[in-house]
């Protein structure tokens, strides 16, 4: 039983034990920080393991696809423009 628990929730456990790593010893990010992108890989790569490729519907992502590319690179820069703009002295923004 703890085993399949383990199993099941092994991406969990190790997102918290490298979040646990990070919180109790930042004095180790210079040498963990290369770690990072192969570990955002491998968790993609094992959430995706069980999709099959001929049951996704293409056309239903690329309107998700597209509006969180807008948000991120159009709207959040532009409103985070606009709040730096509104907080902010004139020689803090430039």
């Amino acid at each position: 039983m703890i085993r399949n628990a383990l199993a099941r929730f092994s991406n969990v456990l190790l997102v918290l034990g490298a979040a646990g790593v990070g919180v109790l010893a930042p004095q180790l990010s210079p040498y963990l920080n290369p770690l990072v992108t192969p570990l955002v890989v491998f968790l993609v790569f094992t959430s995706l393991r069980g999709v099959r490729f001929a049951a996704i519907d293409y056309s239903s992502y690329a309107a998700i696809v597209g509006l969180s590319l807008g948000l991120s690179y159009v709207a959040l820069p532009l409103a985070g423009m606009r709040l730096v703009e509104v907080a902010l002295s004139d020689a803090a923004v430039i």
